[in-house]
């Protein structure tokens, strides 16, 4: 919604008009998935540290270098794979730090760190 009211008042919004159906499946997808992505992370920080929940959601970086290198047909360069790979490792060690800590509930998971 926000998009678009962007696009009215920039007075491009005839532009919308212009896309391919392919090109609103794209838009679709996409969407969903986002949307997807979103209410899982709003209903891991209700269960979860934020400090968990967030390492998972920095993981999207990781994900987001493979769907364009896909969707370009590329392969992505050594600082883009050292940068997900090191992405990847602290995601990892804050699962592992965090399975390992007692059962704390979500809304104390800050007042804990700050104790």
């Amino acid at each position: 919604v926000l998009l678009v009211g962007y696009l009215a008042v920039t007075g491009k919004l005839g532009g919308i008009t212009s896309v391919s159906a392919e090109g609103w499946g794209w838009v679709l997808l996409t969407g969903v998935l986002l949307a997807g992505y979103v209410s899982t992370w709003m209903a891991a920080l209700q269960r979860a540290p934020a400090s968990a929940v967030t390492a998972v959601l920095v993981f999207a970086a990781v994900i987001t270098t493979i769907l364009q290198s896909i969707a370009n047909g590329t392969v992505p360069g050594a600082t883009s794979v050292l940068g997900a790979l090191v992405l990847a490792v602290a995601v990892v060690a804050v699962g592992i730090i965090t399975a390992r800590r007692p059962d704390v509930p979500a809304g104390r998971a800050s007042a804990r760190a700050s104790a």
